[in-house]
């Protein structure tokens, strides 16, 4: 049963959280449809219809984050229904409700076309599932989408010796679309090059033979076009009226290296031809006969000679991109005639060229984004250059997107574009990705969706934006604007302010980092926002807006470039590139304590520990400073060692380290002192990896994979008759951490339960599956956890609940959902969980407050 005790601490960053990351727009009748994601749900179906109250997520199809947008394709609609394709799932429908939003069929589409008020596809065969494999017909239902019957053979065929299919230096080909609808049947091309056809009058499917290895098949009026590559041609333009005669070649006596189709106005067919002789592109037109087909006129010439593209039909003309040597890639149009086929409008000048990759069609208009050289803007057009105007100029701090991206340009529902904006931050960053709206004035323009996250936490794992225990409080790092400052909350809203103001001049590195407590006072780094942006050493009492510089310390000995900072006793040390600082907290308590160059070498990346109220680190030899008495002493050479210590872990009173000598790997064990440091054992193995150091207990817990061998949990008490091996485990071990009653806690994969939850009280009988919280074959991907009492806190991934706060006793019974804050299948994804005094905060994301701090009362835990 979910506790809901959890809340939320204070909304930092106040925002309207909505869809982000807005993508793959697609207009059915008054709705448009297109993927994107909340605060608590992945890239999930979303609807809209043109205004903020009618836009909302129609269902979450994949429970969580995750985004089902992965792998989902908008395939088409029928009879006002959304057609798309999930990979994890077949083909789905949607009316715009959760209600109505289901799969109508398992098939897998490899193709689609929508025509005759029906979805047409070729489905992938499946015998698993029973799916046949072949052409199939949906008008939205169940009932109505099923694989088209068994075809009759009919019509002629050629001998396909004379068919070269896919010559290895043949013809540039264009992979165009297989299905075409003539009168009142559709006809498919199929992978051997087979024609079928299906009346939906009749129902009869008819199989017309091999005719040629067709690429593209294009209708317009009473016949169809294709683009065809046979024997005695290179590529070839042929007309199919599905009548029984087959193709006919419109141009026999042209040789094209390339025929691209480029649309209809009526029965006139229009397309791009390359020459084989010299690799110009020119427009041709044809009514269906070779007597009514030729050139209209060559195109621009130019050197790269790309191919013209973008075919969008409106107001009796062919709008297309084509690309001329001196002007670039510019929009054009034609009306069938040499007269009237011209360049559009030059929207950039000079040879760059403006980025059209396309048109979005609305009645007599077409619509498209193109660039100037300096800014981006919608274009909307009649067919004619004055016809062509400006419909929207990007706002200055607004980044249109989509609009150079063919499979995603604007959508057009009432005489309003729908189309993904996002507005500019501070520097060079953006906010999310949003719906927006235009009617082509500035108080229409505006996002439907989009907006500031909300978010005042990020959710990474970086330290520097974890969250720290300091007492019975907490310290973090979170943007209520542009820039990350430091707060302190005690777990309530008025307990929880900032402890620095907002930077005049916010950096990207800008943000406390590296802190610790020192009795009553909080040290952390932060990156100056001005001058030379050196890292600097803050202090703060912990009352709101009190953290200043630590005043005294000359510019010119300042220590600098500080990369790690921890406490030892009642020291704090500063690591930087070329000294061990250590300080108090004021300018007299802080100097130099350590000249790296006096050293053996450099310090070595995160080895900095505390042990015994003195700092130990590691430069290939093992040594330990001391603030207290100024001084630096080695522990053991590394000559002595033969190796750089790795894998430095503290339990207790003892650091733990491992490396490789001599073929095997050796555990060493110290105490801070140099007769306290030695070896525990080298009868670990002679080849493979030691890792996942862990303190549980009062024991040392790891892992050992010997080469090309099963993955071993060990444990040691420091002695050698104390390091032994607990049980082989699942290699895809991790997150291991310590659990109730001192056990270790870990997450492992096997193939019945997936990523879950696991445990160890150091006996082989004891080692094992806790709980499947994602019950047949899911993962629910367990957080690292943290203890509290005789309970262990994590996050997990649930099918109903999404990623949500757990809690564990050790076994299956006390392994329990703790709070759902989103109450659904969205996840609030809680992470960096810490406890103070009687409480555990952490970070989780709701829809009404966007990425916050949460805390829950934990004193019964911690009572037991």
């Amino acid at each position: 049963m979910a506790d809901s005790a959890a809340v939320l601490v204070k909304d930092i960053r106040q925002a309207a959280p909505f869809a982000r990351e807005t993508e793959s727009l697609y207009r059915v009748g008054d709705k448009i449809f297109f993927f994107a994601a909340d605060a608590v749900h992945g890239q999930e179906l979303w609807v809209t219809d043109g205004s903020a109250e009618g836009t909302h997520m129609v269902k979450d199809l994949s429970a969580g984050n995750t985004e089902s947008s992965t792998g989902v394709t908008m395939l088409g609609q029928t009879k006002g229904l959304l057609i798309f394709n999930l990979n994890a799932g077949g083909v789905w429908r949607s009316d715009g409700t959760a209600e109505g939003t289901f799969m109508i069929s398992r098939a897998k589409v490899l193709r689609s076309h929508l025509a005759l008020g029906i979805f047409w596809f070729e489905a992938e065969a499946d015998l698993v599932q029973g799916i046949k494999g072949g052409l199939w017909r949906s008008d939205g239902t169940e009932e109505g989408t099923y694989p088209l019957p068994a075809p009759v053979q009919a019509g002629p065929a050629i001998d396909p010796s004379t068919v070269i299919i896919n010559p290895p230096t043949g013809p540039e080909v264009p992979q165009g679309s297989r299905f075409v609808a003539i009168g009142d049947s559709i006809y498919f091309r199929t992978e051997n090059y087979h024609i079928l056809g299906f009346n939906e009058t009749t129902g009869i499917a008819t199989d017309f033979g091999i005719h040629l290895p067709t690429w593209d098949l294009r209708a317009g009026g009473s016949w169809a076009s294709a683009t065809t590559g046979f024997s005695t041609h290179r590529m070839a333009w042929h007309a199919f009226r599905g009548d029984g005669q087959g193709f006919v070649d419109l141009a026999p006596s042209q040789e094209w290296s390339s025929v691209r189709c480029a649309g209809a106005l009526g029965d006139i067919h229009f397309v791009v031809v390359r020459a084989a002789s010299d690799n110009r592109w020119s427009l041709w037109r044809s009514d269906g006969t070779p007597a009514g087909t030729w050139m209209v006129k060559p195109l621009p010439d130019s050197q790269a000679s790309p191919v013209p593209f973008g075919f969008a039909s409106a107001n009796g003309k062919i709008f297309f991109v084509t690309d001329d040597e001196r002007k670039g890639s510019e929009p054009w149009v034609t009306d069938g005639t040499a007269e009237g086929t011209m360049l559009l409008k030059e929207v950039r000048k000079g040879k760059f060229g403006s980025q059209v990759k396309g048109f979005r069609v609305s009645g007599d208009s077409v619509y498209f984004g193109a660039s100037d050289g300096s800014r981006l803007s919608l274009w909307k057009s009649d067919g004619t250059p004055k016809g062509t105007v400006r419909f929207l100029t990007s706002p200055k701090d607004v980044q249109l997107k989509g609009l150079l991206d063919q499979g995603a340009l604007p959508v057009v529902l009432d005489d309003v574009l729908y189309f993904s904006a996002a507005r500019h931050k501070s520097g060079s960053q953006q906010g999310p990705l949003g719906l927006w709206r235009s009617d082509g004035t500035n108080a229409g323009t505006y996002p439907l969706t989009g907006g500031d996250s909300g978010n005042s936490r990020p959710y990474d794992s970086d330290i520097a934006n974890g969250i720290q225990a300091v007492g019975d409080s907490v310290i973090f790092r979170a943007w209520d604007s542009e820039a990350g400052v430091l707060w302190k909350s005690d777990g309530t809203e008025a307990g929880t302010y900032p402890l620095e103001a907002d930077p005049k001049k916010p950096t990207a590195d800008w943000g406390a980092r590296n802190l610790c407590n020192l009795g009553d006072q909080i040290l952390f780094v932060n990156m100056e926002s001005s001058g030379k942006k050196r890292r600097t050493l803050f202090t703060s009492d912990g009352g709101q807006l009190s953290a200043t510089l630590i005043p005294g310390i000359p510019a010119k000995s300042y220590p600098t470039g500080i990369t790690n900072m921890i406490r030892a006793g009642e020291w704090a040390y500063l690591h930087t590139e070329r000294h061990v600082w250590a300080t108090g907290g004021d300018k007299q308590s802080t100097f130099k304590l350590v000249d790296i160059a006096k050293l053996d070498g450099k310090i070595e990346a995160d080895t900095m520990r505390t042990l015994g109220g003195d700092l130990v680190f590691s430069t290939g030899s093992l040594w330990k400073a001391s603030a207290d008495t100024k001084t630096v002493e080695m522990l053991v050479d590394s000559s002595a060692l033969s190796f750089i210590p790795i894998n430095l872990t503290v339990v207790d009173e003892t650091l733990y380290f491992s490396g490789w000598k001599q073929g095997s790997f050796q555990l060493w064990k110290s105490d801070s002192t140099a007769q306290g440091t030695a070896m525990v054992t080298d009868q670990i193995g002679i080849a493979g990896e030691l890792s996942n150091f862990t303190a549980a207990g009062g024991y040392l817990w790891f892992t050992f994979k010997p080469s090309n061998s099963v993955l071993q949990l060990w444990r040691s008490d420091g002695t050698g008759a104390g390091t032994s091996m607990v049980a082989t485990v699942p290699v895809e071990f991790g997150m291991p951490s310590e659990g109730p009653g001192g056990r270790l806690l870990f997450r492992a994969w096997t193939s019945p339960t997936g990523v879950e939850l696991w445990i160890s009280d150091g006996t082989a009988e004891g080692t094992g599956l806790v709980k499947d919280i994602d019950e047949g074959g899911g993962s629910s991907m367990i957080s690292k956890a943290t203890r509290v009492g005789d309970h262990a806190y994590f996050a997990a991934t649930h099918p109903v609940h999404g990623r949500e706060l757990w809690k564990t006793d050790g076994t299956p019974e006390g392994t329990v959902l703790v709070s759902d804050l989103t109450g659904d299948a969205g996840s609030s994804s809680p992470h960096h969980l810490v406890v103070a005094g009687s409480k555990l905060f952490f970070d989780a994301t709701t829809a009404e407050a966007g990425r916050e701090v949460h805390v829950i009362d934990v004193s019964e835990d911690l009572a037991e």
